[in-house]
């Protein structure tokens, strides 16, 4: 694998994980609780949240970005975060649809509060990763 496929995707995982715990674990907080709260048993609270489970999720999607830019060269901060702006809205998006077409307590609110931060910290990770590619050879 490429040094730089491997130095961007380990940067991205760190990103993905400081910037999503600061999102979601203290700026959200609140709404992240009453989103656990409305789907029960369903969803784990926060403290028994499966933490390998997260930070393995980081790791594939910073791969997977990587893995892209890689290919699309894309090797500044500018080009990792605007290209990963499309990609990442159109992914969120995609998956709440389905999460708002499958499971009755997620509310397009819940929909436009998820696939926006997603994006936001999706976003920078990506520019970090285009970063990383312009600096390693």
């Amino acid at each position: 694998m490429d040094k730089k496929v491997v130095f961007g995707t380990l940067a991205g995982a760190v990103t993905l994980f400081v910037l999503g715990g600061a999102v979601f674990g203290f700026l959200l907080k609140d709404s992240m609780n009453e989103w656990i709260t409305a789907f029960g048993d369903v969803a784990y609270k926060m403290e028994e949240a499966p933490w390998m489970t997260i930070v393995g999720a980081n790791i594939l999607l910073a791969l997977l970005l990587s893995l892209l830019f890689s290919k699309l060269g894309i090797s500044t901060f500018q080009g990792g975060l605007m290209n990963g702006l499309w990609i990442l809205f159109i992914l969120y998006l995609w998956f709440d649809m389905w999460m708002f077409a499958t499971f009755k307590p997620f509310t397009t609110n819940m929909m436009l509060i998820d696939v926006t931060s997603n994006t936001v910290v999706g976003s920078i990770a990506a520019g970090v990763i285009g970063w990383i590619n312009g600096m390693v050879k």
